[in-house]
């Protein structure tokens, strides 16, 4: 009999390498069952309808209380308006439930509240849920965010979490998360190892460097390093300037976020190539001609999660710089750490250390192909529960 799987992701939102692990996932589900129908939840569309005005009040009213429990209430209650009939309209012919968006976080964005939501839905249709190689962003008992998102993580109607932070992720989900004994907690592999066999992509010759931009204010809103967006420009800016004294051919490139282009222009009229814009940046149209860019570069420099993971999964070399727990695990479990930049003084010259050092070595390939069968098994585990 045809199973109907709900694969819920970011697919709204213009950073394309979030789509991958979608359309990644979606192709996993179809290897291990075939017979199985997949659809897609967007987490974030919704009709601008009353409850997108109700939502929209609500949200004001919020903005007045920021950083408080009583505006996480009221977000949730807002988000909840937008969402619950969205989701559960979707849910309600479903066999199961799989959330391909790759962070179990509640600091940024409001993916803990959404979670929460299609979680309150799958629980009333009792339907199987799983979350999908994530992220997992550490507890905080003093958020209310955060023990929102714990309470959901353990109803009945979820049987799987699996992390893509390896062994660290799996324990803190075990130690601070997940108190039911029923669900399974595994580490695996981001499914964007897949990108090769989902969309029948390699890499390709090139002589040109990739440098993936990123929004100035990014290390300021994770908290990770107090890196100002006038020092990340300069970072920036040093290292072109190497580029072009060794006269290596480079290019930008973006996932597809304008605010991450904006920061792209800054570095360009910092560095007075203002008039290269059209020839310097380049801003893929989807998912698979982000691919099609990183997979003709003799190597990257990455910003972006899934930027770095594209190239890795291409055997394009990869470099790169932490500016959030998720890039750390990345480089950890793909055993690139002397290739990522996780240093207080963060300069163009160390940024091309890295890179020219990422290009001369040679990727663990059988270790990837060891992360890319256990997010198969785990995928293919949980169907069977449907």
């Amino acid at each position: 009999m045809k199973k109907r799987v709900v694969l819920a992701g970011l697919n709204s939102i213009q950073n394309y390498g979030d789509h991958f692990i979608g359309e990644c996932v979606e192709f996993l589900v179809e290897i291990c069952r075939k017979e199985t129908e997949c659809v897609t939840l967007d987490l974030g569309f919704c009709k601008k309808n009353f409850r997108f005005l109700i939502y929209g009040g609500i949200r004001l009213l919020a903005n007045f209380l920021p950083n408080s429990t009583i505006s996480y209430k009221l977000v949730y209650v807002a988000m909840r308006i937008r969402f619950y009939k969205y989701y559960y309209n979707i849910l309600k012919t479903a066999d199961g439930l799989i959330f391909a968006c790759g962070s179990f976080k509640y600091g940024t964005q409001n993916l803990w509240a959404q979670y929460s939501i299609a979680v309150e839905c799958a629980e009333k249709l009792n339907i199987p849920v799983m979350f999908d190689a994530m992220n997992v962003q550490k507890y905080n008992a003093d958020d209310w965010r955060c023990k929102c998102l714990r309470v959901h993580a353990n109803y009945p109607c979820v049987k799987m979490i699996t992390t893509r932070d390896g062994y660290v992720g799996a324990e803190r989900l075990k130690s601070d998360y997940i108190t039911s004994k029923s669900i399974r907690i595994l580490p695996v592999g981001d499914p964007a190892f897949w990108i090769p066999e989902c969309y029948g992509k390699r890499k390709q010759s090139g002589d040109k460097v990739g440098i993936n931009l990123i929004r100035g204010d990014i290390y300021t809103d994770y908290g990770w390093r107090k890196l100002s967006e006038k020092q990340l420009i300069e970072a920036y800016s040093e290292l072109i300037e190497i580029l072009n004294r060794e006269e290596i051919e480079w290019e930008f490139f973006t996932n597809g976020l304008p605010e991450d282009y904006i920061f792209g222009l800054k570095v360009l009229k910092n560095c007075g190539m203002e008039e290269n814009i059209k020839e310097t940046i380049v801003v893929p149209k989807d998912a698979e001609d982000l691919i099609r860019v990183i997979s003709r570069y003799r190597g990257i420099l990455g910003a972006r999660l899934h930027a770095c993971i594209c190239a890795y999964s291409l055997d394009v070399p990869v470099s790169g710089f932490v500016w959030d727990e998720k890039m750390l695990h990345f480089a950890e479990m793909a055993r690139l750490e002397e290739f990522f930049l996780d240093e207080e003084e963060f300069t163009g010259m160390e940024l091309f250390v890295k890179l020219q050092k990422a290009i001369r070595g040679i990727y663990d390939q059988k270790n990837r192909e060891n992360w890319k069968r256990c997010t198969q098994k785990s995928i293919n585990e949980f169907l069977q529960l449907l």
